[in-house]
């Protein structure tokens, strides 16, 4: 945690040996350095914590190496595969097109 909060210091420019170094990047950060909540909330949050902690997701020394890994590509901000297009698109333009079709028809007939 003192690494990562050393990181995140230089990041923010603030001096290494800052006291209270911690909530000063939680600050520059917007980030809560404490939770009010009320003693109800707290038992039932805290028997979850550990379990919620320990989810794929909330490892973010994993999430920041995958995100290093996946912007090392010169490419990554290229799109990988066209997006399909939505059904709701494909309907509208289906039916211009049988009403174009059906102008022209009226058009042509004498």
């Amino acid at each position: 945690m003192q690494t990562l909060t050393a990181t995140l210091a230089v990041h923010y420019r603030i001096a290494l040996d800052t006291p209270n170094q911690q909530s000063r990047v939680a600050q520059a950060m917007h980030l809560k350095t404490s939770l009010d909540l009320s003693p109800d909330t707290l038992d039932e949050a805290c028997p979850t914590l550990a379990d919620t902690l320990a989810l794929p997701q909330m490892n973010l020394q994993q999430r920041y190496r995958d995100t290093l890994a996946e912007v090392s590509d010169p490419n990554y901000l290229k799109l990988k595969n066209k997006p399909a297009r939505p059904a709701s698109d494909t309907a509208v333009e289906a039916t211009k097109a049988s009403t174009s079709d059906a102008e022209t028809a009226t058009e042509q007939t004498p």
